[in-house]
C-alpha cells in the first residue's frame, strides 16, 4: 500500500531487530550480484508493520528505484488465493472436497488417464477413481504443465490447447484438459500443474461469479487487499515493477 510503514519497533512485538536486518542483507546480495533487479520486504507480527526495506530498481533501465507502494507481480502466489477461494465455497456448502471435478466441468467425468504409446497413437485406460475437487487443491490430478516435460501427456495438452480460439476463457480451457488423457491416477502420486486453474473454474461454477470478481468481493475487499488486482490500468501501471528473467 502507499502508505505502507513501520508502525512498531521489532522488539515490541517480539521479533529480532538484528535477525530481521540479516533478512535484508542477505537479499541485497541478489541486486549486487546481478542476479535481480530489485526487491521490497516488509515484516509484520500481531497486525504491525516491524519491518520494512527496500533495494534495487522496479525498472533497472529507467534507474527507477523500488517504492514502498511498488506493485509485483505475485505469479502462482494466485495458487493459495485460489485455495482459499475454495475452501469459502466448501464452508458455504456449495461443495466438498471429495466431490467429483465433473460435477462442475463435465468433460472431466470422460478423463482417462496415459499409459503409452505416441501423441499420434496414445495408450490410456480408465480412471480407478474420478477427480476430485481435493486432487486439484494438491496437484494430485494427473494434470500437467504442458511445459514441464516432453512425454506424450504434455504434448497432448500443448496440441489441444493450440485447438482454441485465441483469448480462450477458463471454461473453455479447462473443458479442453478434461478431454486430455492425464499423467497418472487421480490421488496416486504429486506434479505441479493447472490443477489450481482448473480449481478456480469449480469456484466459478458453484459460486455463479467469476473468479476474479469472487476474489474481490470475498477476499480482497473483506482483508483490504486494495493494491491486488487481476489486472491493472491507470496510474496503477506506473507502479508496477518490470519483470526480468
Amino acid at each position: 500500500m502507499s502508505d505502507l510503514k513501520v508502525e512498531a519497533e521489532a522488539a515490541e512485538v517480539g521479533l529480532d531487530a538484528s535477525r530481521l536486518a540479516r533478512a535484508g542483507s542477505f537479499l541485497r546480495g541478489f541486486v549486487d550480484s546481478g542476479g535481480m533487479a530489485g526487491w521490497s520486504l516488509v515484516v509484520g507480527r500481531r497486525g504491525q508493520v516491524a519491518y520494512l526495506t527496500a533495494y534495487g530498481h522496479s525498472d533497472a533501465d529507467a534507474g527507477a528505484p523500488i517504492e514502498s507502494n511498488t506493485l509485483f507481480r505475485i505469479m502462482s502466489m494466485t495458487k493459495p488465493v485460489t485455495a482459499v477461494a475454495a475452501m469459502i465455497c466448501v464452508e458455504r456448502g456449495l461443495f466438498q472436497l471429495k466431490d467429483p471435478v465433473s460435477r462442475f466441468i463435465p468433460s472431466f467425468g470422460q478423463a482417462r488417464v496415459f499409459t503409452g504409446g505416441t501423441v499420434e497413437a496414445p495408450e490410456t485406460e480408465a480412471l480407478s477413481e474420478p477427480v476430485q475437487i481435493w486432487h486439484l487443491l494438491t496437484h494430485t490430478s494427473g494434470l500437467v504443465y504442458n511445459w514441464l516435460g516432453d512425454t506424450p501427456p504434455y504434448e497432448l495438452v500443448t496440441r489441444a490447447e493450440a485447438l482454441l480460439p485465441k483469448g480462450a476463457d477458463l471454461a473453455a480451457l479447462t473443458d479442453t484438459w478434461g478431454r486430455v488423457p492425464l499423467l497418472f491416477q487421480p490421488g496416486s502420486s504429486w506434479h505441479y500443474s493447472v490443477a489450481s486453474d482448473a480449481l478456480g473454474r469449480v469456484v466459478e461454477v458453484a459460486s455463479g461469479k467469476p473468479l476474479d470478481v469472487f476474489f474481490a468481493d470475498e477476499i480482497l475487499a473483506p482483508l483490504r487487499m486494495v493494491d491486488t488486482h487481476w489486472y491493472l490500468e491507470g496510474d496503477d501501471l506506473g507502479r508496477l515493477a518490470r519483470l526480468y528473467q
